[in-house]
C-alpha cells in the first residue's frame, strides 16, 4: 500500500522542487521526475504554485527594496496588490538572505510546516526498493537511495554525515565557515556548495560521483591519498585507500543517477553486474548462473522494483531463459 502524503510533506517537497529550479534549468531527468511528481497527487499542484508564490514574493520584496530611494514619493495605489501579498512572507525574508541561507530552507520557513533536522545527531534509513528526500537544517538536501543508513551529526561549526550503507546524493547549501564533510569508511568527501553522491555497498570501493562544483575525496592510508574532484568526475576509494578518479560526461552522470525516479540505468553492463544491482531493490533475487550467460552485456533504463520485466526483457534480447522460482529469477540457456 503507498504511503499517504500529509500536507505538510507535500508543501516540503513543492519548495524543494522550486528551489531546484531556481538555481538552474532542469535536466531532462529533473523535468521528468517533476511531471511524475505532480501528477501523482492532485494536491501537488498546488502546493507548487504557492511555492512558486513564495519564491516571486521573495523577489518582489527584495527588489523593492533594491529600488527604494530615500525621500521618493510614496508608491502609487497599483503596489496595493503587491504589498499585500509580500505581507505574508516572513520580516526581513529578502533574495540575499535566500541565497545565504539555502533556497529550501528559506522557502520552507516561509510555508512554516516543514520539520528541518536539527543540530545533534540524527539516524535515518531507507528500506529495501525505497527512495527517500530528506531536507537539512542548513539548507542542504539530501536524497537516500534503497537500503541505505545515515548518521547525521550537525554542530555550530561542523556538518558531518556518516554513510554507514548504502547511496546517497548531497545537494550542499553553501557556507565556507561550517565544513561539509561525509564520512564512509575510511573515504572522506568535504565540500562547501555543490552536488554530489556517495556509494557504498558491501565490499565494493567507495564511490564519489561530482555533478556540481568541486569536493576533495581522501581515503589516507593509501599511495593516493586524495584527489580534488570537478564536475562531471568519479573517484573511487578502494580497500587500500588509494583514491583513483576519471571524468565522465554529464550525460552519464545522469543515468547513473536514475535511481532517484525508481529506474536502474546499464549502458553495456554484464549481466551479473546488472543482477547484482537489481539485488539492491528486491526481495526476488536473480541469479544468472555461468560466465557464457553472466559476461553478456545489456542496455537500457528498467524500473529498479520490477525485476521481473527487466529480465523477460534481457532474457528476449540475449537469447536466453528464465524461470521464475519463489524468491527467484534464474537466467539460464535455451
Amino acid at each position: 500500500m503507498a504511503k499517504f502524503e500529509t500536507s505538510s510533506e507535500i508543501d516540503a517537497m513543492a519548495a524543494l522542487w522550486v528551489a531546484r529550479i531556481d538555481r538552474g534549468s532542469l535536466t531532462e531527468l529533473d523535468q521528468a521526475s517533476l511531471d511524475a511528481w505532480l501528477e501523482g497527487d492532485v494536491r501537488r499542484f498546488g502546493a507548487f504554485a504557492r511555492a512558486q508564490a513564495v519564491l516571486a514574493s521573495i523577489s518582489l520584496t527584495d527588489h523593492g527594496a533594491a529600488t527604494e530611494t530615500p525621500g521618493a514619493p510614496e508608491a502609487p495605489d497599483t503596489a496595493t496588490e503587491e504589498a499585500t501579498v509580500i505581507s505574508i512572507l516572513p520580516r526581513l525574508l529578502t533574495r540575499r538572505r535566500l541565497v545565504q541561507a539555502g533556497t529550501a530552507t528559506a522557502l520552507a520557513a516561509s510555508f512554516g510546516a516543514l520539520a528541518l533536522l536539527p543540530l545533534g545527531t540524527s539516524s535515518y534509513t531507507t528500506a529495501r526498493g525505497e527512495v527517500r528526500l530528506l531536507p537539512l537544517a542548513d539548507g542542504s538536501v539530501v536524497t537516500m537511495n534503497t537500503d541505505s543508513h545515515i548518521r547525521v551529526n550537525f554542530s555550530k561549526a561542523t556538518r558531518t554525515i556518516y554513510l554507514d550503507k548504502g547511496e546517497v546524493l548531497f545537494d550542499v547549501a553553501k557556507n565556507p565557515e561550517r565544513k561539509f564533510l561525509v564520512k564512509a569508511g575510511m573515504a572522506k568527501v568535504q565540500a562547501i556548495g555543490t552536488a554530489f553522491s556517495v556509494r557504498r555497498t558491501g565490499t565494493t570501493p567507495v564511490e564519489v560521483m561530482v555533478r556540481e562544483g568541486t569536493v576533495n575525496v581522501a581515503a589516507p592510508q593509501g599511495h593516493k591519498q586524495s584527489l580534488m574532484l570537478g564536475a562531471n568526475m568519479r573517484a573511487l576509494a578502494d580497500a587500500s585507500g588509494d583514491v583513483t578518479a576519471k571524468r565522465m560526461s554529464s550525460d552519464e552522470i545522469e543515468r547513473m543517477l536514475a535511481w532517484r525516479e525508481g529506474k536502474i540505468a546499464f549502458s553495456e553492463t554484464s549481466l551479473r553486474n546488472a543482477a547484482i544491482e537489481f539485488n539492491r531493490y528486491n526481495k526476488v533475487k536473480i541469479q544468472v548462473g555461468g560466465n557464457d550467460i553472466a559476461n553478456r552485456t545489456v542496455t537500457g533504463m528498467f524500473s529498479a522494483t520490477d525485476p521481473q520485466g527487466f529480465a523477460h526483457a534481457a532474457a528476449l534480447s540475449l537469447d536466453l531463459k528464465v524461470q521464475e522460482k519463489p524468491g527467484q529469477i534464474i537466467f539460464s540457456m535455451k
